[in-house]
């Protein structure tokens, strides 16, 4: 990707001031026939949008996420000045916007004249202009694609589904106990950007997720006058790992979500405007008020050599795209990028944006967590750890456009696991932050305290994830509890206290519908609580939540530690997160007999 140096963008006006003489980008001289261009205006005067009126141009559901994390609405979120547009079509009948650009105060459009570039750079109005694609023949001149929502017949999914196929992939990271808590996603806002959805609209995997109306809407920002339904079945793989509901068979890991689909990869070519079809998709996840965004693709190398990108440019702010996917998460997007398919090839390192600050990029794994060769690699060239978490991506199963549940690999598929995991912790935690909810999940991968260039903060936890967004204001200034990283396995479970000073504490354990609680005064010291457990009932096949509660005299119920723990019999066939050791200081111990 060239990088601009034309102008600086200003702050307190959102102008951009030139620097020098404007030149076409990369000095391109422009003789091609049909061919797309990047267009970025040179300011925002007289912008016909206010800070004051959002609602022209931000869903109510994007002004609420902001104001969720209190940030503002900006100039930044202005549309380009419609006068400007206008100004760029004036030059040429053959001239089509195709996507416009908030962030970037740009737009990408289509024309056949030779020349066209160095027309468009001389309008006063314009800081750069850049060729982003060669095309070999015109594109058709028709109407943008229309979808119309599918009718709603049920709601609710039926809870406990057996995962069928998928079951171990959503073990690995934990993320059934999500579920069996109730969090599969709804109410969360999930954009897929990808190349296609074949077969979406027909599909038994995703029949309720049609029959539910929870596809929302659907865009293609590549080819604006095609059916994203029958092009390209990778992004069909990508969504049935999050939505596909086939209990017994495949069970996405967020069935419950609202998904709005974006098809920005051009499956005709690898070229520069795909990224801005990206930024296209991205900008539009955010003005309808996503909360997660899930895009398994990829950036490096482009058929146009000279445009292409270099490791050193892996610091975030060198690409379009990356920087694109920092502003997005600036505005509380939870973005899961994929790391990329070249670990075993020459470019080797995470792609574009996956090298952005504040995302979460995936990484892929085997079923029982081995690390897959092809996953991308960090660190970024600024030294960042990636990726920043991990999935099953290395024979995931998914649901084909031909009917059929069967595996596939790429770090195409860890992503969307993951993202709809992550939607299951937006559903929980309304109120926190997309870099809390990105925090957490990095500490709980099981290479955090060591991370690597491979795996990077490794496999995800996302029982302890959630317990980690559960307590991140608990208070812990007297008694301080530590669990175990991974679920239990038998009916006895034990964990620690520290007693930071002489006090009166009260640990309850809910298990079913029964809660139990035990009081004891602890002197300053260390103190292993070894509860022991009722057998599970055969109904619960093998597995079941408990809450454990800590707390001391006096302090308030919110600020409690409180701690979710999966108890499963079958735990020891999926190897999850790192092996528990306690710290060898003595401790009294305390037996504690839970009854059901």
């Amino acid at each position: 990707m060239k990088i601009s140096l034309f102008g600086t963008i200003c702050a307190a006006s959102v102008c951009l001031t030139l620097l020098t003489t404007p030149q076409p980008a990369n000095g391109q001289k422009d003789s091609a026939c049909y061919a797309t261009y990047w267009v970025q205006f040179a300011n925002k005067y007289q912008s016909p949008y206010s800070v004051g009126r959002p609602e022209e141009f931000l869903s109510q559901a994007a002004i609420e996420r902001r104001k969720r994390a209190g940030i503002p609405v900006t100039a930044e979120d202005f549309p380009v000045n419609p006068e400007y547009v206008r100004r760029v079509q004036a030059l040429d009948t053959s001239i089509r916007v195709l996507n416009r650009s908030r962030w970037f105060n740009s737009i990408t459009v289509y024309c056949s004249k030779p020349g066209i570039l160095e027309e468009i750079q001389a309008l006063g109005c314009v800081g750069v202009c850049e060729r982003t694609a060669l095309l070999k023949k015109p594109e058709p001149d028709s109407n943008s694609y229309d979808y119309f929502e599918f009718p709603c017949k049920y709601g609710k999914l039926y809870p406990d589904a057996g995962f069928g196929k998928a079951d171990t992939q959503m073990r690995l990271n934990n993320a059934h106990w999500l579920h069996r808590m109730g969090y599969r996603g709804e109410g969360v806002r999930l954009m897929v950007l990808d190349g296609g959805f074949q077969n979406t609209d027909s599909i038994s995997h995703l029949k309720h997720l049609r029959e539910s109306g929870r596809i929302k809407a659907v865009r293609n920002f590549a080819q604006p006058y095609a059916n994203p339904f029958r092009d390209g079945r990778h992004g069909t793989y990508v969504l049935s790992c999050i939505a596909s509901y086939l209990p017994g068979d495949h069970v996405g890991s967020a069935p419950e979500a609202d998904i709005f689909l974006a098809q920005t990869e051009d499956n005709r070519f690898e070229a520069m405007v795909e990224e801005d079809n990206w930024i296209a998709g991205m900008e539009w996840a955010d003005s309808l008020g996503c909360n997660v965004v899930s895009a398994s693709l990829s950036y490096s190398t482009f058929d146009d050599t000279t445009t292409s990108h270099t490791y050193a440019q892996t610091d975030g702010r060198s690409a379009r795209v990356s920087r694109a996917a920092a502003i997005a998460a600036s505005k509380n997007i939870l973005l899961c990028t994929s790391a990329g398919n070249q670990g075993a090839g020459k470019w080797k390192f995470v792609g574009f944006p996956s090298d952005a600050v504040d995302v979460l990029t995936v990484g892929a794994v085997g079923p029982k967590g081995q690390t897959a060769p092809f996953s991308s690699k960090g660190p970024t060239a600024d030294g960042r750890v990636k990726p920043d978490a991990c999935a099953v991506g290395w024979g995931t199963w998914v649901g084909a456009p031909w009917n059929k549940t069967v595996q596939s690999s790429g770090t195409s598929f860890s992503t969307p696991l993951m993202a709809g995991m992550v939607s299951c912790l937006r559903q929980a935690f309304p109120d926190a932050t997309a870099k809390e909810i990105i925090n957490c999940i990095q500490m709980s991968g099981n290479r955090y305290s060591n991370p690597d260039s491979s795996l990077g903060y490794g496999v995800t936890d996302l029982l302890k994830a959630y317990n980690l967004l559960a307590n991140r204001q608990a208070d812990t200034s007297i008694l301080l509890p530590e669990f175990p990283l991974s679920s239990g396995k038998d009916s006895i479970f034990s964990f620690y206290v520290t007693a930071k000073s002489a006090c009166r504490a009260e640990f309850s354990v809910t298990v079913g519908e029964r809660n139990t609680s035990m009081v004891k005064k602890l002197k300053p010291g260390r103190y292993c609580i070894e509860m022991r457990l009722p057998e599970l009932p055969a109904a619960n096949i093998g597995w079941e939540i408990i809450t454990v509660t800590c707390r001391t005299e006096g302090a308030a119920p919110e600020r409690a530690f409180c701690q979710r723990i999966g108890i499963d019999k079958a735990a020891s066939l999926y190897p999850v997160g790192s092996e528990w050791t306690p710290a060898p200081e003595e401790a009294k111990k305390i037996v504690w007999k839970i009854k059901r």
